[in-house]
């Protein structure tokens, strides 16, 4: 900060925007806020409270002839419009509590006073009594000063320098050997520069511009939300901060959200999924620390699918109840279906067929190749599926997965909700499932069924949204940045009567990336989310704040679809892991291109980021999300 406090024997701050933030763009707005609670709390206030709570106050200020208590404000505004001048007095209290946040920057020199030995005084010219202020510092992390002065109960301001010769006339103090840090060029700086007083002027926070990409439905909860963000990421590192902006929000949305729902339904038994599962528990767990049972378990698509293929175990009940890739390979399927492939190669040789050899999806069903290998190890796919059955119902029963349960994953299909529902009917278990999902397919055969219980947050059957096609554009850095740190859960096996767990490496600890550290990245980026969320937690659960899904992914879209170059360079070097390992986002030279277009189409369809992918290729300010819709086409074509 450059600033040299040793010469000074007092230090003196201002409050607001300087050593708290308010997480509102206008401090008027929290007048909005008060309306909000009072309206949901069934607290009487009139209409156009926001503009008649401006009005009294400027009213009673000019009636007095003097800075007015918040008390007096009240009392005006109630005589002229009506209402209960305690309880909105204490509403609006309650409304400052929540929006203002520690400003790290001052409040880390605000320390470096305190230990230097330095006398600290808070001064403020504000409505809201001493005692009050005191709580809000209190709340912010700010302790170890001597006295506020606020000018609603000296009766001056720092504007007209008064209330800084308050302080001298009451705690003698030399002027020569005061320094006061505050941010208004007039009251915090010019008019005790004219008394002789040592100033230091905070620097103004330009706000920072976050256009909007998604559906807003509620102006004042997207600036408040970014707001938030504002604030804290200058305490964190670049990938922390990015957590923070990205996915902070989208997790405490779902959080909410996800809360209010399960009250709705008389749920509190929640089982967050591996391993998408983890961060969303964290974050849960931070914005509802009791009234739920919650727990992380672990499950895949594979661990759940397989032991429930005995119960319907034909050719056409496996292409039914557990999901194929768009092009399938022989080694695909049977993985899926629950068999080390390499062990039969016999097998598929004898079907004219390799490991290596693909079909689409919707060719399965009518491929006499596929159902006679299918046919040659159907006895070994049933023995092995009823032996990983008996250990998931062990493992489910350790859990007490049983009753009226919730599960919560990143989600798609249902298919790993129905595998359960499935293995807990055929185990006589009692439950009731509702699944809880990030998002899910509309075009889903058990969703539109309805063959399994299921609300999704932000695209699904009942959301008319083109959020899921926007992140298909993005969609392995969707995924990639809620990945728990630990391999895929492979299957369920039982030693000494007791459920164990088999996983599959985790894929980026299985060699050293050339670029980056992807391990750290995920860690840093949702240690930034988590500090988000427990940011905003209070103005959740207070319903100061609300983040519906468009809010929520707004940020998400921003960093995918209109890429910036802290975004880009944290994911676009991750690898992905396929029948080879590849990249992101990480293209050849333009120029190399050029030469050899056949490359670039290779490239550019393999790349799962292929807006990052042109961003990286050409390095200019230019529209890649049009030009990226453009290619598309043209390669389908």
């Amino acid at each position: 900060m450059g600033l040299n406090i040793d010469k000074f024997e007092y230090v003196s701050f201002d409050i607001f925007d300087t050593l708290v933030k308010r997480c509102v763009t206008n401090p008027h707005d929290v007048f909005d806020l008060v309306d909000r609670y009072c309206k949901k709390n069934e607290i009487p206030v009139p209409d156009d409270f926001k503009d008649k709570r401006i009005t009294a106050e400027r009213m009673v200020n000019q009636k007095n002839k003097r800075p007015s208590t918040i008390r007096e404000i009240y009392d005006f505004f109630c005589q002229e419009y009506g209402g209960n001048p305690a309880k909105l007095e204490e509403t609006e209290k309650l409304v400052e509590l929540n929006v203002c946040k520690p400003n790290t920057e001052i409040i880390n020199l605000y320390h470096k006073c305190i230990e230097a030995g330095k006398k600290i005084y808070v001064i403020s010219d504000m409505y809201l009594d001493a005692a009050f202020l005191k709580k809000i510092l209190s709340n912010c992390g700010i302790e170890g000063y001597e006295k506020i002065f606020v000018s609603c109960e000296y009766h001056e301001t720092k504007t007209t320098g008064e209330l800084f010769k308050k302080v001298i006339e009451e705690k003698g103090l030399e002027p020569e050997r005061w320094l006061h840090i505050g941010d208004n060029s007039k009251g915090d700086v010019g008019s005790p520069k004219k008394i002789g007083i040592s100033t230091y002027q905070v620097s103004y926070e330009k706000p920072q511009v976050y256009p909007v990409k998604a559906i807003i439905s509620e102006k004042l909860d997207f600036e408040i939300a970014n707001r938030n963000v504002s604030i804290l990421v200058h305490t964190l590192n670049t990938s922390k901060a990015m957590g923070a902006k990205v996915l902070g929000p989208l997790l405490a949305g779902f959080s909410k959200w996800l809360s209010v729902q399960l009250k709705q339904r008389d749920i509190f038994k929640v089982f967050f999924l591996s391993r998408d599962g983890y961060s969303m528990k964290k974050a849960f767990d931070l914005i509802n620390p009791s009234g739920f049972e919650t727990a992380y378990i672990y499950a895949s698509r594979r661990s759940w699918t397989v032991p429930a293929i005995w119960m319907e175990p034909e050719y056409e009940d496996i292409l039914k109840n557990i999901s194929m890739s768009p092009k399938t390979s022989v080694k695909s399927f049977l993985t899926r279906i629950g068999l080390e492939a390499d062990k039969y190669r016999k097998e598929v040789k004898q079907c004219g067929l390799t490991l290596e050899t693909t079909i689409n999806k919707k060719d399965l069903l009518d491929s006499d190749k596929f159902r006679q290998i299918y046919s040659m190890v159907r006895e070994r796919v049933i023995e092995n599926s009823r032996k990983e059955y008996n250990a998931v119902v062990q493992y489910l029963q350790e859990n007490n997965v049983c009753g009226k349960i919730a599960i919560v994953d990143i989600g798609y299909n249902g298919t790993m909700q129905k595998a359960l529902q499935r293995i807990l009917e055929a185990a006589k278990i009692n439950a009731d499932v509702v699944g809880f999902y990030m998002g899910l397919n509309p075009k889903s055969k058990l969703i539109e069924s309805r063959e399994i219980d299921t609300l999704s947050f932000l695209y699904g059957p009942e959301l008319k949204n083109d959020y899921q096609d926007k992140i298909n554009a993005f969609i392995s850095v969707f995924e990639s940045i809620f990945l728990s740190q630990h391999g895929s859960t492979y299957r369920f096996c039982l030693e000494n009567n007791a459920s164990v767990v088999e996983f599959y490496d985790y894929e980026y600890d299985s060699q050293e990336s050339k670029y980056i550290d992807e391990v750290g990245i995920i860690k840093d980026f949702q240690q930034g989310a988590m500090a988000y969320v427990e940011f905003v937690a209070t103005m959740l659960n207070n319903e100061l704040l609300v983040i519906d899904n468009g809010i929520a992914i707004n940020n998400l879209l921003y960093m995918g679809l209109k890429p910036e170059k802290s975004g880009v360079d944290l994911f676009s070097d991750f690898r992905m892991f396929d029948t080879r390992i590849s990249h992101i986002a990480h293209p050849d030279t333009l120029m190399h291109y050029l030469r050899n277009p056949s490359k670039f189409k290779r490239d550019f369809t393999e790349s799962t980021w292929k807006i990052a992918f042109l961003y990286r290729l050409f390095k200019l300010p230019i529209p890649y999300e049009k030009i990226y819709y453009i290619l598309k086409s043209f390669v389908k074509s």
